[in-house]
């Protein structure tokens, strides 16, 4: 009863139908890690992907009535030109690159806590900051 779906209308043994779907289910798991080899992001994507919420973050912030002077001149100033801003902040982070086959592991530190990256499947995903 429980296994009714691996029998096919010509009677088939249930050990040829499992078969096919054992090749079946190979064959797809084959092609998801393949799919994931080839579409790991390279460090330059990662580092395009940094620029990108760096740049998003900047536009997003605004002026804060309890920021020094100081601190709102130089948010202004990275406004006005937010690429020679970025060349200073990538100055001051860090990203470390580590291949890990089918993924790949980032970790940014550098200016506030560090935070752990995974580059998959031509997406970067963020866990957030370290929890030590």
């Amino acid at each position: 009863m429980g296994f009714a779906f691996l029998y096919d209308r010509q009677n088939q043994s249930v050990t040829d139908a499992f078969m096919k779907w054992f090749k079946f289910l190979a064959l797809a798991l084959i092609t998801v890690l393949v799919y994931f080899y080839v579409s790991k992001p390279s460090p330059e994507e990662v580092e395009k992907y940094v620029h990108a919420v760096a740049m998003s973050q900047l536009q997003a912030k605004d002026l804060e009535p309890s920021a020094t002077v100081l601190e709102n001149a130089a948010l202004m100033g990275c406004k006005l030109d937010p690429d020679s801003c970025y060349d200073v902040l990538r100055k001051l982070i860090d990203i470390n690159y580590e291949d890990k086959f089918l993924y790949a592991k980032i970790t940014i530190t550098g200016i506030g806590p560090s935070n752990h990256c995974y580059a998959v499947a031509n997406r970067v995903f963020c866990t957030g900051t370290d929890p030590e």
